[in-house]
């Protein structure tokens, strides 16, 4: 039994789940009298690993895998497998994996457990790794770089995920995909501090973004218009609308100018737009690979969501309705695509679409009143 034992360490990688190495001082034994190395060990914990496991680790070369349960750990790993196999991929790289589990879900209505628990498992991790490992900065160029960068590493997975439910869901994700960006935009940033706070609620905007464009591209807008209006309690005061939260936030950000410290941002009109396409520009492979109009479907969403936050009919009481602002992105300078798309919505096949879902309350002679508001609006603006 013992030569078996130790062929079977020698031949197979090991994985190691709900085990302290305390007990079973045998198979603990074993173990580490087997040299091998010739296959890897992963060691899955809820908490931090004791003494003995911590031998084990060492000296198989172990990576340490956080999990919650091991419910949820074997249920992920069994579902990544059921899409190497059916992907044929040999090696593919974990947020591809992700990727492709998140488009085999999507595309069925009755995996909506399994969509929940996708989202939920992956929005955990990627609020672990926000509270623990973002960089303490000061508000430089370096400094606003270097968090950036990481907070898009971070968020990356999760963002590629919401793009493709967005992109391909019908719908069952999308409470799931709100809580998930409300979690980040919460607590992702408690660890910055000084004049790098502003950013603390990009990873948000990013899931809000990718999840928007994705939507944006599928033409849901009635979710479009249902996420941007859904309602987020305050510490104080009565509840306010997401895209109210998130503009102002954009407003902020302008004033500040802190993303005209990022390299190549110097000189832009619009550097935390512009940053975001490129971002999207990147990670658009998941969900808009071959979408040859993807800068317009961005200033479509940029529109969208000007609009929905002008509305004069969903405007949050205390704020003066007829005092015109709404957020402008890149799509402020980009003359003609935005004409084009403005031409849509006041009378071509965007109207329709756009009333039937509640937009301006549903009145066309309101939607073609909103648009030539903020197009007044961006006529006057100079800019810099």
């Amino acid at each position: 039994m013992a030569a078996l034992l130790d062929r079977i360490l020698d031949d197979h990688g090991l994985i190691a789940c709900g085990w302290s190495g305390e007990w079973d001082v045998a198979l603990h034994k074993a173990i580490m009298g087997n040299p091998s190395r010739r296959y890897s060990t992963y060691w899955a914990a809820r908490d931090p690993v004791g003494d003995a496991a911590r031998q084990i680790i060492t000296h198989r070369g172990a990576e340490v895998v956080p999990v919650t349960d091991a419910d949820d750990f074997f249920r992920s790993l069994r579902d990544k497998l059921v899409t190497l196999a059916r992907t044929q991929r040999q090696r593919p790289e974990s947020v591809d994996l992700l990727v492709g589990t998140a488009k085999r879900f999507a595309a069925r209505h009755e995996h909506r457990i399994e969509i929940h628990d996708l989202i939920e498992s992956e929005t955990q991790r990627c609020l672990r790794k926000l509270q623990t490992s973002t960089p303490q900065v000061d508000a430089t160029a370096e400094g606003i770089e270097e968090l950036v960068n990481f907070q898009e590493a971070a968020v990356e997975p999760l963002a590629r995920t919401l793009g493709v439910f967005g992109r391909w869901g019908e719908g069952a994700e999308r409470d799931s995909a709100v809580n998930a960006m409300l979690a980040v935009w919460q607590q992702a940033g408690d660890s910055i501090s000084g004049g790098a706070i502003h950013f603390r609620h990009y990873p948000a905007v990013l899931l809000l973004w990718a999840y928007g464009l994705g939507m944006t591209i599928a033409r849901r807008w009635s979710d479009v218009h249902g996420i941007l209006l859904h309602p987020v309690n305050q510490p104080q005061g009565d509840p306010n609308r997401l895209v109210s939260l998130v503009s102002d936030w954009i407003l902020e950000g302008y004033r500040n100018k802190l993303w005209s410290l990022l390299p190549g941002m110097e000189h832009r009109r619009t550097p935390e737009s512009d940053r975001m396409l490129g971002v999207f520009n990147e990670w658009r492979g998941s969900f808009a690979a071959i979408q040859t109009d993807f800068d317009e479907q961005h200033d479509i969403w940029e529109i969208l969501f000007a609009l929905i936050y002008a509305d004069p009919t969903a405007i949050e009481a205390g704020r003066d309705q007829w005092d015109f602002w709404a957020p402008i992105g890149r799509v402020g300078w980009r003359h003609q695509s935005r004409a084009r798309i403005l031409t849509r919505i006041q009378s071509g096949d965007l109207h329709g679409e756009l009333i039937s879902v509640g937009v301006a309350g549903g009145s066309g002679d309101k939607l073609v009143s909103l648009v030539e508001e903020y197009s007044k609006f961006i006529g006057g603006l100079r800019w810099r």
